[in-house]
């Protein structure tokens, strides 16, 4: 609250979440008055109070505890209550008093307080509606989170009974397996961020994975956790939000119909969305769909920054027709090679 580029960027994050200036306004202007909670002293007068045995009893107000304050700080000095002697600062040469002991803040931060005045307009929306957005987001990543959990250690009984649970189902697809693999993969980095040692954490899941009646297995655990340490890695202390591909944890970051493959998502502090596929090993598809559709649409994207001859010629190397072309061809081979090398 006393840096004044922290409450800047405060008020950036809030004017792009849309809450009204009124809002903005009383939340700065409530981190900014916490100053008036101070002792008031300066360093020599509060040496002396310590001294005397008393305890700051807020609001600049001093005394034994449990008792009404016999002191009140003024003008950084300690000044009994009900004495008409109030001690001036001092002063040299050229120094400017300011008359009101609370008025500490630095010039940043007064000219923060002139900006959000010239902010505040007449909107008289309540506190209520920022604190309403806090508790939906702090919802939605619990809700992600347990999710998540669950997930990672589900029953192989409450496995079958979800598959044969018909609609929506709120997990991600793919097998009860692979499921449980991905919610690893979120665990154990929600973990690392949190500072806990890698080995650690893979020994807590596999005693998962060696229990019997457990999906996660320990194949998935080698994965996930190899997975987890390379996210940690490359993006460290620009992680935000951890999420999987649940409808509470689309929401959360904003990506709900991303229409990728990606089973989980990171958001990094600039609100950057990073979408990844967990996959066991790499022998799978980058995107979903086919290879038609998932074609059709490279080639349109690629088409904003390629000439009409390179898009033809990315068309005749990489079509579905010379993918079946070559296929036929290797599978042709394979049968060539078995039947002259048994």
């Amino acid at each position: 609250p006393k840096n004044a580029h922290h409450i800047q960027q405060l008020r950036e994050s809030m004017g792009e979440l849309n809450l009204p200036n009124k809002v903005i306004y009383e939340v700065i202007q409530n981190l900014i008055n916490e100053e008036d909670k101070d002792h008031g002293l300066d360093d020599e007068e509060l040496e002396k109070a310590r001294n005397a045995k008393l305890s700051h009893l807020g609001g600049g107000s001093w005394g034994k505890k449990g008792k009404p304050p016999t002191h009140q700080a003024v003008n950084g000095k300690l000044v009994k209550k009900g004495s008409e002697e109030k001690p001036e600062p001092e002063t040299k040469p050229g120094m400017k008093i300011d008359k009101n002991p609370m008025n500490k803040k630095d010039d940043k931060e007064k000219e923060m307080g002139k900006n959000l005045d010239q902010m505040a307009g007449d909107d008289e929306e309540s506190m209520d509606d920022l604190m309403g957005q806090m508790d939906d987001t702090e919802d939605l990543r619990n809700e992600d989170h347990e999710t998540t959990d669950s997930q990672m250690n589900l029953s192989k009984a409450d496995a079958k009974a979800q598959a044969e649970k018909k609609g929506e189902k709120g997990v991600g697809a793919g097998t009860a397996e692979s499921r449980a693999g991905e919610a690893a993969v979120h665990y154990t980095l929600r973990e690392l961020l949190k500072g806990r040692d890698i080995e650690d954490i893979k020994s807590e899941l596999m005693k998962i994975a060696k229990d019997k009646d457990k999906i996660l297995n320990e194949k998935w655990v080698n994965a996930a956790t190899n997975t987890a340490s390379w996210i940690k890695e490359v993006y460290g202390d620009d992680i935000e939000e951890v999420v999987w591909d649940t409808p509470s944890g689309r929401k959360l970051i904003g990506v709900e119909g991303h229409g990728t493959s990606s089973d989980m998502f990171i958001r990094t502090k600039e609100g950057k969305n990073i979408g990844i596929s967990l996959k066991q090993t790499t022998a799978v598809f980058l995107l979903n769909g086919g290879y038609a559709k998932q074609h059709d649409i490279l080639v349109e994207s690629l088409s904003e920054t390629l000439s009409e001859e390179e898009i033809e010629e990315f068309k005749t190397q990489t079509s579905i027709q010379t993918y079946q072309t070559g296929f036929r061809s290797q599978l042709t081979n394979t049968k060539n090679l078995i039947e002259n090398d048994k």
